[in-house]
């Protein structure tokens, strides 16, 4: 169990408990770990693993190394396609953190091979994100919890369906 104490607006403390086992398991990309929300619920919290989303970085700036001199267009088509896919993966709740960095390491690093692309850079931050907005898009949740993913409503508003053995 746990006991977690947050102040209240009011003043004092408010302690919530939760029943959880404090391992932390590691599956499909992701630390498990047991926590709560701001309303005291209890919720499994998800974290992108550190050392793969490390990997992948790794691997997308070795990739940019090599595709230096491609075409702006084109690079921006093949990183689009590299950030929607690790959205798609990753976007559950409470992974905005991560998903963030992911964005940004990715605009740091298209940046730096910009400016190598030749002797004079002229490449400013200001021009960078001009350039990134179209093809580096923001971060959003692609699989929200299940019950907000699940929720069935019918024409007159009740939450089961007649052929699903629901009553109206």
């Amino acid at each position: 169990m746990i006991a977690v104490s947050l102040p209240s607006k009011v003043g004092g403390w408010i302690t919530f408990q939760c029943v959880f086992d404090l391992t932390n398991s590691v599956s499909l990309g992701f630390t498990h770990t047991g926590g709560t929300t701001r309303r005291g619920k209890c919720t499994v919290r998800r974290c992108t693993i550190a050392k793969l989303l490390c990997t992948t970085l790794q691997e997308v700036k070795q990739t940019l190394r090599e595709r230096r001199h491609w075409p702006i267009k084109q690079f921006g088509e093949w990183l689009l396609r590299v950030v929607v896919g690790h959205y798609r993966y990753y976007g559950v709740p409470r992974t905005m953190g991560r998903r963030r960095v992911f964005r940004e390491c990715i605009r740091r690093y298209w940046c730096r091979i910009f400016r190598r692309r030749s002797q004079r850079h002229r490449m400013t931050w200001q021009w960078m994100s001009r350039l990134a907005t179209p093809w580096l898009p923001a971060s959003h949740i692609m699989h929200p919890y299940p019950a907000q993913r699940l929720r069935v409503t019918t024409r007159c508003g009740s939450a089961a369906r007649r052929d699903l053995g629901g009553a109206w």
